[in-house]
């Protein structure tokens, strides 16, 4: 096969991207199934609404018949297609399917079909290798983890780089089985022809198949089968849509009536009208709607005035709306059934005290799927329920608060449409000092989703189990019915979850990507989440089990003010200096006292649940460090460093701990574990650089509450401890004011807290080196949830580095003695005030210990045995020979271009630090010259990659020059 050069990339074979594949054709009349078990194909099985059956497995060649070169004459009905082009086997497939099916096909393969309607199965192949359309729609789908593009190179170290050489996994087949002329044949679009196996039945067909299959399968595990069958729903939308369509024409008729009889107030008092959510007036109601069904319009508008004068007809003192134009638009559909009136609608109104019942003429289809509850105000669970298509949803106020408003009533955009959906932060006007609406969306954790999709099972069971006539059930003053009904006994496996994840996936799994693998690891979440789901058996506890929520009762599913920020303790009272600007010194001191801040009114940080702004990112840690990689212009490097899509310089998202919590903007951070740390994504390593750290909770010098460490780290420093923990990092204590270094507290300035501003200077003087040395990048490109990374191993921490911070450790005068920066200095200013030089002749961020000579022995150790062992004259294998492993054991002891010292935050239970990286600063250091804000050493740093990747261009063109 030659490959097209417009390429088709390869992407998985999963039911969910065939069916998604077949939706973006324009195709409403086919659906996609896995099957599961060959059971499903026995003759006793009613298969007749199947069109095709794609198998998938790894390829093996297979005899054909002797006579197979003939043309077959009864298969010149068959849409066949030649395959072509590299990696369309997957569209080939199902293409097949749909091509030879009894359906409308769409618009984009009808055109294509008619354009090849009489090319032969080599030249349509060809067409299809060209079609801009169904290859856009199947490159859709390339993303996923499986694969590298095609496009990296071969790997080699002769210049420090490496990149990854595709190692093509097992290809995987595709055969398509369908029915026609009385057989059942088979299209492989590596054959020349359709082949044509058994004679059948349009009945029985799918078992024929089945034999065909088991022979197939023999041994083999990796294999899937996939069913093209007709979709049933879409053919009861056509009778649902012919019967609203009739519907709409008896409803033209009925207001035509109503218009000759009656005038326009006449008709508005018809069409609102009040009754209370008791239900106590519902005989007075069916009075009124006697008279309206024997047209006594007269009588009826008397009845209807007399009503409305008892109760409050909008009641808005009692509700949250705005006005009467926003309570109309608070409609729930209720069902009803009475001659001349064929259904009733009802405005949900606060803690149930009124409901605004507003006939419409449209009756409503109620179905078990449509059913579903609306959230109250005062308990945060279910309210009256509501029997229509769409449901009113509520959201809750800011954590810690339990009033809850009708979206409706709100300015929000794109609410949550999927009941106990609880990934969100909302605050109201009333709750921030702005006085504005705040609405965001927080990532989807897999535990939201789980328990959304239990919750809305667990529902669907119950409304079973109490029917529908009993709907007023639901209401939030029968909360106590709840236990009555023990929801607990309701257990739902993980394939009960999948079909409803998967269905409300962009309501559930809000800025989460789609792989291949999701549903195993849903499974995975409700295997190993034993706090909120519990298994029907414990003791045979799998992802395989049964599971209900650990609190069955579903009125107490609401969004989690723990989920949203750390929870702090109660007992810390919060200290929030007074603003002062007289106390502003004129000229600072090492150790004057520092003025109380300035601090700006501003929003509250929303931390997203997860522990990031992005959970689909790999975390540096277990010696390997991650940056995010684009396709490159140059041709041999293939791949390039990607730009911050934060923006600038930020804190590093894979170069923190899992335990971080960073804002969305990638500048505010915090945790509720003990200390830990997180570093810029940008490093330092000569000049004189400056940034600032807003203190937004910190306990200062009390003992109890959060704390804060600020400082600059290296690249080995550990992330899960503070800063200056090890002889990696320098940090500024909050409590007592200590600088801190190999974890040994010294005495050095003000302690600070809660809205402090902390200034960090660092100055490096810049090497001497006799000549030029390029960075040494080793890194591979990898794909990791839909994005692409490249991935390259850390630096290591050294034994000599990490006996500096021994305690125990005994001086001897053998011991290492570290290289030093002569001339560094860091300097850290509290709200302006120069508190004085920190630390002095900074440690060299190219000191690697010892490990330099350690790595060399054991290299030289290695290869003396190995050519001891190579008696047949081999090359040995270079460390990163495409045959041998990708990676060695060894960590880098050379500068990649990211060696040198960090900006480093580490957070201790609640502590919550905002890094300002500049341009502006509120206490900028004037008493230092000829410094540069930290956020222009991004721009310096992206520069000196494009320099690395034209050093690294030119080297691999002599290279291959050579070759």
């Amino acid at each position: 096969m030659s490959t097209n050069s417009e390429k088709w990339a390869l992407i998985p074979s999963d039911p969910a991207v065939f069916e998604d594949m077949i939706q973006q054709y324009g195709i409403e009349e086919a659906r996609v199934k896995e099957i599961f078990t060959l059971d499903l194909l026995d003759e006793s099985k009613d298969n007749t609404d199947v069109h095709g059956l794609i198998f998938i497995s790894g390829y093996v060649e297979e005899t054909l018949p002797d006579d197979f070169e003939k043309p077959d004459p009864l298969a010149s009905d068959i849409v066949f297609t030649a395959q072509l082009v590299t990696n369309v086997c997957a569209t080939l497939a199902l293409l097949a399917v749909l091509f030879n099916a009894n359906i409308n096909k769409g618009p984009i393969l009808n055109r294509f079909l008619e354009y090849t309607k009489s090319f032969s199965p080599i030249n349509r192949g060809m067409c299809l290798g060209y079609s801009q359309e169904i290859r856009s729609i199947h490159n859709a789908y390339a993303s996923n983890a499986n694969h590298i593009a095609e496009d990296a190179m071969d790997v080699s170290v002769e210049d420090g780089n490496a990149n990854y050489e595709v190692v093509d996994a097992e290809n995987y087949h595709y055969i398509s089985y369908i029915y026609n002329n009385g057989y059942v044949w088979e299209l492989d679009g590596l054959k020349n022809q359709p082949l044509r196996l058994k004679q059948c039945t349009h009945e029985n067909w799918v078992a024929k198949v089945k034999p065909i299959i088991q022979e197939r399968m023999q041994d083999r595990v990796d294999v899937s089968l996939l069913a093209i069958t007709r979709n049933n729903y879409h053919t009861k939308l056509k009778q649902k849509n012919a019967y609203e369509s009739y519907l709409r024409l008896s409803k033209e008729a009925i207001r035509k009536k109503l218009a000759k009889s009656t005038i326009s107030r006449r008709k508005k008092a018809f069409f609102e009208m009040i009754y209370d959510a008791d239900i106590q007036h519902h005989d007075k109601m069916k009075d009124i709607w006697t008279l309206l069904h024997n047209q006594d319009y007269t009588s009826a508008e008397a009845m209807t005035d007399s009503f409305a004068m008892e109760i409050d007809p909008f009641n808005r003192q009692s509700y949250n709306c705005r006005n009467e134009g926003d309570v109309k638009l608070c409609v729930a559909r209720r069902a009803g059934a009475l001659e001349g009136i064929s259904a009733a609608e009802c405005v949900l109104r606060k803690m149930n005290e009124t409901i605004m019942l507003i006939i419409d003429t449209n009756p409503i289809n109620v179905s078990k799927d449509t059913r579903v509850p609306v959230v109250s105000k005062d308990v945060g669970g279910l309210r009256d329920q509501s029997f229509q298509g769409t449901t009113e949803a509520l959201i809750q106020r800011k954590p810690g608060c339990k009033n809850w408003f009708h979206t409706k009533c709100t300015t929000i955009k794109d609410p949550p449409t999927t009941l106990f959906v609880t990934n969100y932060h909302f605050e109201c006007h009333n709750c921030n000092e702005l006085n504005v609406e705040i609405f965001e969306r927080t990532i989807a954790g897999w535990k939201d989703i789980c328990t959304a999709a239990l919750a809305n099972l667990a529902l669907e069971a119950i409304l079973l189990q109490i029917g529908s006539d009993n709907k007023e059930l639901l209401e939030s003053k029968n909360e106590v019915l709840m236990e009555q009904w023990q929801p607990e006994q309701h257990y739902f496996n993980k394939k009960d979850l999948i079909p409803f994840v998967d269905k409300h996936w962009d309501s559930l799994c809000t800025e989460r990507s789609r792989t291949p693998t999701w549903w195993a690891t849903l499974g995975s979440c409700l295997y190993s989440a034993k706090d909120v789901f519990v298994a029907r058996d414990e003791s045979e506890r799998s992802a395989a089990s049964d599971f209900r929520l650990a609190d069955a009762n579903l009125w107490h599913i609401r969004p989690q003010s723990g989920g949203l920020t750390p929870r702090l303790s109660n007992k810390r009272k919060e200290l929030s200096p007074e603003p002062n600007g007289s106390m502003t010194p004129t000229t600072p001191s090492p150790r004057s006292s520092s003025p109380a801040p300035l601090t700006p009114s501003t929003v509250p940080a929303v931390f997203p649940q997860g522990g990031s702004a992005n959970t689909d990112h790999p975390f540096n840690r277990f010696g390997f460090k991650y940056s995010p990689c684009e396709p490159s212009i140059l041709p041999l490097i293939a791949y390039r460093q990607a730009e911050n899509s934060l923006g600038g310089c930020t804190i590093s998202i894979p170069d923190k701990s899992s335990y971080v919590s960073v804002t969305k903007d990638g500048l505010t951070v915090t945790t509720d574990k003990g200390f830990r740390m997180c570093r810029a994504n940008v490093g330092v390593k000569e000049g004189s650089w400056f940034w600032e750290a807003r203190i937004q909770n910190a306990a200062g010098p009390a003992s109890d509450g959060a704390h804060v460490r600020i400082g600059f780290a290296r690249r080995e420093a550990c992330l899960n401890a503070p800063v200056g923990y090890d002889a990696y990092g320098y940090a500024y204590r909050d409590k007592t004011g200590d600088k801190m270094f190999c974890s040994r507290p010294e005495k050095y300035g003000e302690p600070f807290q809660s809205g402090d501003v902390i200034g960090l200077y660092i100055s490096i003087p810049p090497k001497n080196k006799a000549k030029f040395q390029s960075a040494l990048r080793r890194r591979i490109p990898i794909a990791y949830k839909e994005r692409f990374w490249f991935e390259e191993k850390d630096y290591r921490p050294s034994k000599e580095m990490e006996a500096l911070a021994d305690p125990y450790r005994k001086e001897k005068e053998d011991d290492y003695e570290p290289k030093k920066l002569h001339g560094s200095f860091i300097t850290v200013y509290k709200n302006g005030v120069n508190q004085g030089v920190m630390f002095t002749d900074l440690i060299d961020y190219e000191d690697f210990g010892r490990l330099p000579e350690t790595i060399q022995a054991k290299r030289a150790k290695k290869k003396r045995k190995q050519s001891k062992k190579d008696h047949s004259g081999n090359a040995i294998k270079d460390d990163f020979d495409s045959v041998a492993q990708h990676w060695t054991d060894d960590p880098p002891v050379e500068d990649d271009g990211t060696l040198g010292y960090y900006p480093a935050v580490s957070v201790f239970k609640g502590g919550v630090v905002n890094c300002n990286f500049g341009p502006h600063f509120q206490y900028p250091p004037t008493d230092q010259k000829d410094w540069k804000p930290l956020s222009e050493r991004y721009n310096e740093y992206m520069v000196e990659e494009c320099v690395w990747d034209l050093v690294d261009e030119v080297s691999r063109s002599f290279r291959h020059k050579k070759n």
